[in-house]
């Protein structure tokens, strides 16, 4: 009975330190709109998700909304806000996760030359910036690919995003509890 309570716990400590690693993929462009996310634990696949972003996909486009060149700025500055919310959550979570990837190109254009050099400069501030926040709160192991590839004469948007994340089980459960003691979860009575 002894050597099975030993086993119970080696099994134990091998997950709780053993690793979960997150691949995240994020693609816009006009004949692909997706974001999915795979994840595993001792190289064994445990969760696929691909979810198509279109007009009946009202969740995912509600959140991302049109994307285009004009309205980035205002995109950005919604995102930066929802950020602001959800920072203690990043942040608890973020402190004990490593990037393993981080590839993150992005072609367009206005049509306009000049809008299109001012909107270029602007995804190159705001991507920095981001990629500065990441390097302040976790781990970046990697060295991030970051492209903006400006088409002066065409009116388009394409991003494509891909990262790996991993994350040690027990920090990973650690945060949870984290997380559930900042914002308790409400119980509703159904009657």
């Amino acid at each position: 009975m002894l050597w099975l309570f030993l086993v119970f716990l080696i099994l134990l400590f091998i997950i709780l330190f053993s690793r979960v690693y997150f691949t995240c993929n994020f693609t816009y462009t006009p004949n692909e709109r997706f974001i999915g996310i795979t994840a595993t634990v001792l190289r064994i696949p445990i969760f696929t998700k691909r979810v198509p972003i279109n007009e009946n996909n009202t969740d995912v486009t509600e959140l991302i909304g049109e994307l285009n060149y004009d309205n980035l700025s205002a995109r950005i500055h919604h995102s930066i806000h929802m950020m602001r919310k959800v920072n203690s959550y990043t942040n608890t979570i973020l402190k004990k996760s490593q990037f393993h990837k981080l590839v993150w190109i992005t072609r367009g254009g206005t049509g306009d030359a000049s809008t299109t050099g001012i909107a270029t400069g602007g995804t190159w501030t705001v991507k920095y910036m981001l990629i500065g926040i990441l390097k302040e709160r976790s781990n970046l192991v990697c060295k991030p690919v970051v492209e903006v590839i400006p088409h002066y004469q065409n009116r388009f948007f394409q991003s494509n995003f891909d990262c790996m994340i991993s994350i040690k089980i027990g920090h990973a459960i650690h945060a949870l509890i984290k997380v559930i003691r900042l914002y308790p979860i409400k119980n509703k009575a159904v009657i």
